[in-house]
């Protein structure tokens, strides 16, 4: 391949940013699968710190090398690579509720499908692949329990895989419309590339097919900017990790329909959201002191901001709202706004018929310890009032 048949890239594929510096240095790579030498220059985005090749082979060159891809691929998984789909599939199940639904998964470069057979079995999905390689494709087609996306392209999946596939890509933003197109409204994406955040030993090596060198905040930054927020990253480095022994970055993405950067539409957008959760967790609030007797005794913990404001902000005034509960000794016997603040072990005398809970944070801690107090009452959180699933029962 002549100088003359490479594409030269002038901005950043990342943040869009024309601010680079192009031609830092040339890599040569040879191609074993077409028996070539091509020699690419190198540039960096100044705004973002995104690392890429300036010089673009094209899209026909690059499919009809990954159509002929040199990647060695058994057919029966490693121990290093159930290793590494132990290690993904972990992430993917702390921060993802499999349990809702049955799952539509599609990964996109599939390589063995080896992962997508761990969730199908470990979370009962249903498990489509996208590949282009042809060896890998033959090794796909002998896995009767994955579907080939390409033949129900129609479909609309909940998650969609990409193990370090971003990197390869060319033209992103085509590749993330892609992926709106298969996508449910509110599916998620979960994301696995090379961390070049971090330059030092455990840095990425320069590879052929590697056109994007990515940190947190440009990989970030790139998704937000086609509706995508980050839920979740994790960076790791692995020694026996057949991907790369080089540090990673974990992301999982969801789907949101948030108006662009610098749209006036998010403020719209914004206060829609403010009143269904904050107007709206008023009138929950206030439905549900109503339904409860006027002779029944209401209990808050603890006393903090969030407590304080459901005091100034709903209608327990005209309830039976007899003080707040707290376990630091430094709270006990201060009033607040009109109402007393009591030892939290003071719940056993007072036996209220209902407590809100107004903590985010240590709410699994605080029920037990009701649970010690052996309390009678009924207990709600501000958590389960202000979520969207909550439907007040009267």
């Amino acid at each position: 391949m002549t100088r003359s048949n490479l594409i030269k890239i002038n901005k950043c594929r990342a943040c869009g940013s024309e601010n680079v510096s192009l031609d830092q240095f040339q890599k040569s790579f040879f191609l074993s699968n077409l028996n070539m030498v091509v020699d690419l220059q190198y540039g960096i985005c100044i705004d973002c710190h995104y690392i890429f090749q300036c010089d673009y082979v094209g899209d026909e060159f690059l499919n009809y090398y990954y159509e002929n891809s040199p990647m060695f691929r058994k057919s029966e998984p490693t121990v290093y690579e159930l290793n590494q789909i132990e290690r993904q599939s972990e992430f993917l199940f702390r921060h993802l509720d499999f349990s809702e639904i049955k799952m539509k998964c599609l990964e996109i470069g599939a390589h063995t499908g080896h992962f997508l057979l761990h969730l199908k079995k470990c979370q009962d999905c249903i498990a489509y692949y996208d590949e282009l390689s042809e060896e890998a494709l033959k090794v796909l087609s002998t896995h009767n329990a994955l579907i080939n996306y390409k033949k129900n392209s129609d479909v609309k999946v909940d998650l969609i895989i990409l193990r370090h596939v971003l990197e390869h890509i060319h033209d992103t933003s085509s590749f993330i419309e892609y992926i709106d197109n298969s996508l449910m409204s509110g599916g998620y994406l979960f994301v696995e590339v090379p961390d070049w955040g971090i330059l030092d030993d455990h840095t990425d090596t320069f590879i052929f097919e590697h056109l994007s060198h990515f940190n947190s905040y440009n990989l970030s930054s790139m998704m937000s900017k086609h509706g995508y927020e980050c839920l979740a990253l994790e960076k790791s480095i692995n020694a026996d990790d057949p991907a790369t022994p080089n540090r990673v970055m974990r992301f999982i993405f969801k789907k949101l329909h948030i108006p662009k950067m610098g749209n006036t539409d998010f403020v719209n957008y914004f206060n829609l959201f403010r009143e269904k959760r904050y107007e709206g967790g008023t009138k929950k609030f206030n439905s549900l002191f109503n339904s409860i007797e006027l002779d029944k005794k209401i209990a808050f913990y603890p006393a903090s901001n969030l407590s304080f404001s459901a005091v100034l902000e709903t209608n327990i005034n005209n309830h039976n709202f007899i003080g707040y509960f707290d376990s630091d000794s430094k709270k006990h016997g201060k009033e607040f706004i009109g109402y007393n603040v009591y030892d939290a072990n003071k719940l056993i005398d007072f036996k209220p018929d209902y407590i809100f809970i107004f903590s985010q944070a240590y709410e699994p801690e605080i029920r037990d310890s009701f649970k010690e107090m052996m309390l009678n009452a009924t207990i709600y959180s501000i958590t389960e009032i202000l979520s969207s699933e909550f439907k007040v029962k009267i």
